[in-house]
C-alpha cells in the first residue's frame, strides 16, 4: 500500500510492505527534488493525511503517528488506538479517526 501526501513545499509517501508487518515514511523536498527524512514505522500504513500546517498525521498499525514538517522535519507524537485506523479526516477544528 502506499500513500500520498503533497503539499506546495513537500511530498510524503508511506509505503508499506508485502512480506511484513512494516511500513516507511518519506519526506521529499519539492525544491531540491531530495528526500530530507525518511523513518521506519512498525505496521502498515492505512490512513494519512497532511495539514496546512505542514503536519503529517499516519496510521500505522493500532498507532497515531505524528511529524512536523517545518522548521524541520521532526517526530512530534504516537498515540495507540484500539485498532488500525481507515481515515483521518479533518475539520477546521477537529481531527477525525475512523477506525
Amino acid at each position: 500500500m502506499v500513500q500520498v501526501c503533497v503539499s506546495d513545499e513537500f511530498v510524503v509517501v508511506t509505503v508499506s510492505s508485502r512480506i511484513d508487518c512494516r511500513s516507511w515514511l518519506c519526506v521529499t523536498d519539492l525544491a531540491s527534488c531530495a528526500i530530507i527524512f525518511s523513518a521506519e514505522l512498525p505496521g502498515h500504513v492505512t490512513a494519512g493525511r497532511m495539514t496546512s500546517r505542514d503536519t503529517v498525521y499516519v496510521a500505522a498499525g493500532s498507532a497515531l503517528h505524528v511529524y512536523a514538517l517545518k522548521p524541520d522535519v521532526r517526530f512530534v507524537d504516537k498515540t495507540q488506538l484500539g485498532a488500525a485506523a481507515r481515515a483521518v479526516v479533518f475539520t477546521k477544528v477537529l481531527l477525525f479517526i475512523y477506525l
